[in-house]
């Protein structure tokens, strides 16, 4: 296994003295070569570092965790944000699919972010994932943003309101959407169902994630018709709060 560096930047040093022990203990091929409290010095120290990937605090006194890594200039490092951010905020910030953990870190999350941050540096090209990652947070409207899909390869970035549906493959999940192939990512139907926003998107059963917005038509018997014409079934479980939603959307023409 690759051995890797990264810096940890969290004005609160007790949050990040605990987090260099957990991720030195989980994987002892990283080495955590600096912890700054604060931000202003991180972002001079950062890139004399050249550190593997960042772990970031988000609300941080004078500088946020966006804002340093927008003044970093460094758009293809990958970052984990540690933040104490409520939940809807953190499934707004995850739809650049960039890795979150919410405090107190989790031990069993933390060990899949570095999976993440790996599977991310063994990526071929650039993903620009950070250009992506701060233009999302500025945007008011969350229709307008992108969905970070992962695959073995890439990370491809699609327009949220053009998702049909996601569909499980095993370990793995069908994307599908308009005005291009489906998409084979490595994340399960699990890691997606907490990323897409309850807004927009809907799990009918556990094989599947809808885009609300797409719904053609329901089937009495059961199922749902989506604009592509695949028929999806709903979960018995489901029907209820599935048939309450009906009467706030606008079926896709």
């Amino acid at each position: 296994m690759e051995r890797l560096n990264c810096v940890i930047v969290d004005d609160e040093y007790n949050a990040a003295n605990l987090l260099k022990l957990l991720v030195e203990e989980i994987d002892e091929q990283i080495d955590v070569a600096a912890i700054y409290e604060d931000p202003s010095v991180a972002l001079t120290e950062i890139p004399r570092l050249n550190p593997d990937f960042l772990f970031l605090d988000v609300d941080m006194p004078f500088m946020t965790g966006f804002q340093l890594l927008e003044k970093l200039d460094m758009p293809d490092i990958p970052v984990v944000f540690v933040t104490g951010f409520d939940e809807y905020a953190v499934k707004a910030l995850r739809m650049s699919a960039v890795d979150y953990l919410l405090k107190p870190v989790d031990i069993r999350e933390l060990k899949e972010a570095i999976d993440h941050v790996r599977t991310r540096l063994r990526q071929s090209s650039p993903t620009k994932q950070n250009e992506y990652l701060l233009k999302n947070v500025k945007q008011p409207d969350l229709l307008t943003r992108k969905l970070g899909v992962p695959s073995e390869s890439s990370i491809e970035f699609i327009n949220v309101t053009d998702i049909i549906y996601l569909e499980s493959n095993d370990r793995y999940t069908n994307v599908v959407s308009e005005q291009r192939d489906p998409i084979l990512s490595s994340y399960n139907i699990g890691e997606f169902a907490k990323l897409c926003d309850d807004s927009i998107f809907y799990q009918s059963h556990r094989s599947y994630i809808i885009n609300l917005s797409k719904i053609k038509s329901y089937l009495k018997e059961g199922a749902i018709v989506m604009s592509n014409d695949k028929v999806i079934p709903l979960a018995r479980r489901r029907k209820e709060s599935f048939l309450a939603l009906l009467q706030n959307i606008t079926p896709s023409r």
